[in-house]
């Protein structure tokens, strides 16, 4: 959530003691009574085999606590069916331990065990965005593009806590693009998240059908192995029905609602389908890895070629997710350029799946409407590959409704829609090649902006970079343009802190950093700690 300027007639509270409150609420290490919730499903392990392992009665010999294995987990048979081939995976169990205690220490043991490729948590999943009502009349019938800062920039307003000017040509430059005659035609990106509105007037026409499916004969007509699936699947209620989900909405409505149907805005391609794969749901238990699997073998099952995850999980730095690993081999060698957000508040940065070296990923944090990065979404210049429209971003929302939508979320469907574009104009192109083509556009402060026609020029030209290049991002970029002097210095410093780190803060209170406040370590690794 981002932080909301305190209203100037109340009594100003000292800077120590606001971030005192703020920074309570950063993750600790499990097993204190005053500890945050758990990173991963309690006392769950994610046990992946070689194929040459079909027997699985040993893990009884091998650990002495008490455990059950979970059956008929269908997002992992699901993955196993249709990735395993491709990642050397010959099945998955879950084991579900009777205390925490046990899973940590079986899960070493497990791994090191001959014949296992992997043994690991099952994470918690937490979605990188949140949406803003947005006012106005009938937005079915009212044409909004003018609204749509991010894919032309005439300084528009956007924001409400509080509005920020924009600042003209600070966009995606997604109408040159369009003028080349490309709109992402025959591309299919599959939204990895918790459902999306189909039936939403502006996204609609753009929901990808399985036609070798009919619906409701309880048959599986295509034999994808995922029955009545027309529109995608549903994997919190394993149904062919996805879910009515604004974050899902809010995304898919970026990446490609439709164009020039005289309703609302335009998504980055508006010819391009949308395959909703909805996995995100309320209950704790559907926001773990396993359904994220599943979600991964449908979008390679049925031909999507793009794939946005605005998501994350925190996962041991060094260590990771193995299981994410797999998925985004699998859909590497299913020839599929993924979109990552980079992560939001509190998420250590190297924790999440999108910074996995891979070179169909795509890492994508955000800018505002008058360019300056937005330090709510991590900005690690190792890490990041470029930075996208991310701060009040006006889209489709949930039912017939539009919203502006904030965060890395908001950021990693433009790289979705503009590798559709791409992928469309040049179909010869692998997703290695369009992954690492030039995206960005060198701008005055030397930071990666997303530009649709710098991208399709790059592809025409050849201009590859190196994997996970990333971004020329320098913190003294950040303070020039956050720090602002019509703005009291803590409605600035603490939301730059909790992402930048004590050194950000050090170079504007005077004294340096209040001694009383805890300092729990610097979360960006582009500035150097205490």
């Amino acid at each position: 959530m981002r932080t909301l300027r305190p209203r100037r007639n109340l009594v100003r509270v000292t800077i120590a003691v606001m971030l005192t409150g703020v920074l309570g609420a950063l993750p600790s290490s499990a097993g204190s009574a005053n500890s945050a919730p758990l990173p991963w499903v309690e006392g769950q392990v994610l046990l992946a085999l070689f194929p040459s392992l079909p027997d699985t009665s040993w893990i009884d010999r091998a650990i002495d606590d008490p455990f059950t294995v979970l059956e008929q987990v269908a997002p992992l048979n699901d993955f196993v069916r249709v990735c395993g081939p491709r990642t050397g995976i010959g099945a998955m169990k879950v084991l579900q331990f009777e205390d925490e205690a046990a899973a940590a220490a079986a899960t070493p043991r497990l791994a090191a065990m001959p014949g296992v490729k992997f043994a690991q948590r099952n994470h918690r999943v937490t979605p990188t965005g949140h949406t803003s009502p947005s006012p106005g009349g009938d937005p079915a019938t009212d044409p909004r593009f003018a609204e749509q800062w991010a894919l032309e920039n005439t300084g528009q307003i956007a924001g409400q806590f509080p509005p920020k000017a924009g600042t003209p040509g600070q966009d995606i430059r997604v109408k040159p693009a369009w003028a080349q005659g490309t709109t992402g035609e025959g591309q299919v990106i599959a939204i990895l998240d918790e459902g999306l509105s189909i039936n939403h007037p502006d996204l609609a026409d753009n929901i990808w059908t399985n036609d070798g499916e009919i619906a409701g004969n309880d048959i599986d007509d295509d034999g994808n192995g995922w029955v009545d699936d027309v529109h995608g699947w549903n994997y919190v209620q394993g149904n062919p029905h996805p879910r009515v989900g604004r974050h899902g909405t809010n995304v898919a409505g970026i990446a490609a609602a439709s164009g020039g149907n005289g309703l609302g805005g335009s998504g980055v391609a508006p010819g391009a389908m949308l395959m909703p794969v909805d996995w995100i749901g309320d209950d704790p238990a559907t926001l773990s890895g396993l359904n994220a699997m599943g979600a991964f073998a449908y979008a390679v099952a049925n031909g999507a070629t793009v794939i946005n995850n605005s998501w994350g999980f925190v996962a041991p730095v060094g260590i990771g997710s193995p299981s994410m690993r797999a998925a985004v081999e699998c859909a590497r060698q299913a020839d599929i350029v993924i979109s990552w957000s980079s992560g939001n508040l509190f998420a250590v940065p190297q924790s999440w799946p999108a910074y996995y070296p891979a070179d169909n990923v795509l890492v994508v944090s955000s800018f505002d409407n008058a360019g300056c990065p937005d330090l709510i979404t991590h900005q690690d210049p190792a890490l990041v590959d470029l930075i996208a429209p991310g701060v009040n971003v006006l889209t489709t929302g949930g039912s017939e409704s539009y919203g502006e939508f904030s965060g890395s979320s908001a950021a990693a469907p433009h790289v979705a829609g503009v590798a559709a574009l791409v992928r469309s104009a040049y179909p010869h192109l692998n997703a290695a090649e369009v992954a690492r083509r030039d995206f960005i556009e060198p701008w005055t402060r030397s930071l990666g902006y997303l530009s649709a026609q710098g991208a399709l020029a790059a592809a025409a030209s050849g201009a590859i970079l190196p994997v996970d290049s990333g971004t020329d991002l320098d913190s003294s970029s950040i303070m020039r343009c956050h720090v602002r002097p019509d703005l009291d210095l803590i409605d600035q410093v603490i939301p730059a802190y909790l992402n930048l780190g004590p050194a950000f803060v050090d170079a504007f209170v005077p004294g340096g950093w209040p001694s009383e406040a805890p300092r729990p370590g610097n979360l960006w690794p582009g500035l150097p700690r205490p």
